[in-house]
């Protein structure tokens, strides 16, 4: 809730990478925080869950639960991960 606890996700990849691959967590619409806002991966790291804490953003507006965030590729020199096409990975807050 808005000016609530935030909740925390893990985050792996599905398939270790050749390269370093981080992904950013945003807010398509300004409604959601994430703490980190990034997390990098390496091809040793890949499968190690990183916690990333998702609060609602006090905005004063009553708009009851939205879905907010994506999870995408920001950068990445692996062929397998430089796309930066959002993960399917949705939050309601």
């Amino acid at each position: 809730t808005e000016s609530g606890a935030g909740s925390s996700i893990n985050v792996v990849l599905n398939a270790a990478p050749t390269q370093n691959v981080t992904l950013t967590i945003a807010s398509f619409n300004g409604e959601i925080s994430a703490s980190p806002a990034t997390v990098t991966f390496t091809p040793s790291n890949w499968n190690a869950a990183q916690i990333v804490t998702i609060s609602a953003v006090e905005d004063g507006v009553v708009d009851s639960n939205q879905d907010t965030s994506t999870v995408s590729v920001s950068s990445s020199s692996d062929p397998n991960y430089n796309s930066g096409v959002p993960a399917p990975a949705y939050w309601s807050v």
